[in-house]
């Protein structure tokens, strides 16, 4: 497991990673989880993003759909 404060973790990294995004005071912002090919499969959100109506649950996820490998793209 790898901690980060940077808001750019990339989609591919490290096989079998977790990346967990947290802010200057080390409150946990999310958490990207990589499989074994290290594409990212799955982020878990701790906030809304600012945007209660559409984030209503928190934490929540998004799932990474990689059917197009060249463009991934995370469940809204």
């Amino acid at each position: 497991m790898e901690t980060t404060t940077n808001n750019k973790i990339p989609t591919t990294y490290k096989p079998n990673t977790v990346i967990k995004r947290v802010d200057a005071n080390g409150n946990l912002i999310s958490e990207r989880i990589f499989n074994d090919k290290g594409r990212v499969i799955k982020d878990i959100h701790h906030t809304n993003h600012g945007n209660p109506k559409m984030h209503q649950k928190v934490p929540h996820e998004h799932i990474w759909d990689w059917s197009d490998p060249k463009r991934p793209k995370p469940s809204k």
